[in-house]
């Protein structure tokens, strides 16, 4: 028999307390409505909104930002947006005919393993691919009849993977690119013996990706620290010896030249 007289105790499941807590926020809610007066709106808690327009060279980045750009390169940023606005050139004749610069496709690299961020942590990156000229584009693809079976989500491992040869490249180039990702790419869109360009060749894993299928890579660096890494790398790659046209001198024996002088 149960002994109504007596004050029964409140649940303590999970569930129950869930339960409680909702009812009481709903009556909080609730009571705050009737105060604001009818149809009270979240936005009136906000300050109101204006649109103006703001010259770039007023903008100003937020302290809380972590990365840091050398100044030069962020006046040269700076000169592209405010001549050309947010947007991908294109080369136009005067009749208004597209010439060059036209977007084939939008390629998305997912990593293996999530980078930095602020609320999501950043796990893939875009990669805008071109078509140059009127010529049709070479296809080793063909829907896998050529045995490769591609999509545009390209996942290779970035430098946060262990292991991943961009992490040790991170040592030598902080935005080092997977060999595998690249080499892929040539394979996809090259045949053997024709060029590659990169005009901005950084760590050197162009010239590996095209060593290692048959192709010619031909690429620009000005910074000589990196030109060393370049070379530096290609050497562990290929057991080939780097050899300066000027001289004829391998790289071992110009960096022991340059150490005596």
């Amino acid at each position: 028999m149960t002994d109504r007289s007596k004050k029964l105790e409140p649940p303590t499941t999970l569930g129950h307390q869930l339960q409680a807590r909702n009812r009481r926020h709903r009556a909080q809610m609730i009571s705050a409505s009737q105060v604001a007066g009818p149809n009270p709106r979240r936005n009136d808690l906000l300050p109101a909104l204006t649109l103006e327009y703001v010259p770039l060279r007023d903008l100003r980045p937020s302290a809380a930002k972590l990365r840091r750009l050398e100044l030069i390169h962020v006046r040269e940023v700076a000169v592209s947006i405010a001549r050309l606005g947010f947007c991908d050139p294109l080369l136009i004749g005067a009749d208004g005919e597209l010439i060059d610069g036209e977007a084939r496709y939008a390629i998305v690299w997912s990593k293996t393993n999530a980078g930095m961020g602020s609320l999501y942590r950043s796990q893939h990156e875009l990669l805008p691919m071109f078509k140059k000229g009127y010529a049709p584009h070479i296809n080793n693809i063909e829907l896998g009849r050529k045995g490769r079976w591609r999509s545009n989500v390209w996942i290779y491992p970035g430098a946060s993977s262990i292991g991943s040869d961009s992490r040790r490249g991170l040592q030598d180039h902080p935005t080092v690119k997977p060999t595998a990702m690249l080499r892929d790419a040539i394979i996809d869109l090259t045949h053997r013996g024709d060029n590659v360009l990169d005009p901005f060749l950084g760590s050197g894993s162009t010239l590996i990706a095209a060593e290692q299928t048959g192709r010619m890579c031909r690429g620009v660096e000005l910074d000589p620290l990196y030109i060393d890494v370049i070379v530096r790398r290609y050497e562990a790659a290929s057991g080939e010896q780097s050899i300066l046209v000027e001289t004829g001198e391998t790289f071992g024996e110009l960096a022991v030249r340059r150490e005596e002088e």
